[in-house]
């Protein structure tokens, strides 16, 4: 009986996952019936040589299956290392992250050792963020906000924009402004001069005669 195929020339001629499962199914069957005849031969003599058949069909198929499995492994390796277009837009939008905490770091006068501290404490500490549904949707300034916040590298004038302080003035204006001090209306006189009171020489003094 004669070994089985040579491994390395299926191999070049046959690198398919599919074609590999047929050949390793049809390697375990002759090595099953080497084995059979081997375990079934009764002259001592045929032994040697049914051994010999039974060991090169058992090593084609540990080959086959070796083969198998490194283009298997190979596959994955080429899927892993393509490029993910969403991974890349997610570590470009935390790039831009880091760099503005760099630059924040720079305003606020620390030393390039310092930048680059802060930058990859923000990384440790703020990576999880790219895994976030709405990372790549979210405002990009509110991010940076964030990212300098939680740096300690927040804008310290913030809130103090002149505009708002003139509105604030002016409201606080309109609600403590001082009524105005009208004089009250002088009254209608009586119709009747009979109703009018009289004054010290008997005659009818009007209701604004003493008013002021």
């Amino acid at each position: 009986m004669s070994e089985g195929p040579d491994i390395d020339t299926v191999s070049l001629a046959t690198p398919d996952l599919a074609t590999l499962d047929r050949l390793a199914a049809l390697d375990l069957s002759a090595a099953e019936k080497a084995h059979g005849a081997l375990m079934a031969a009764e002259d001592p003599k045929d032994i040697p040589e049914l051994s010999r058949a039974y060991r090169g069909l058992a090593r084609s198929l540990r080959q086959t299956l070796a083969l198998k499995d490194r283009l298997r492994r190979q596959r994955a390796e080429r899927a892993e290392s393509r490029p993910d277009p969403d991974r890349l837009a997610r570590a470009g939008r935390f790039d831009i992250l880091a760099e503005a905490v760099r630059e924040a770091a720079d305003d606020a006068g620390c030393d390039p050792a310092e930048r680059e501290d802060l930058a990859e404490r923000f990384h440790a500490e703020a990576w999880d963020w790219t895994e976030r549904p709405d990372f790549l949707t979210e405002d990009l300034d509110a991010l940076i906000h964030r990212a300098r916040t939680l740096m300690d590298l927040g804008d310290e004038d913030e809130g103090s924009d002149p505009e708002d302080d003139d509105l604030i003035e002016g409201e606080a204006r309109e609600v403590f402004r001082p009524e105005p001090n009208h004089p009250e209306p002088r009254p209608d006189p009586p119709s009747d001069r009979g109703a009018w009171p009289l004054d010290d020489q008997g005659r009818p003094r009007t209701p604004w005669a003493n008013s002021s």
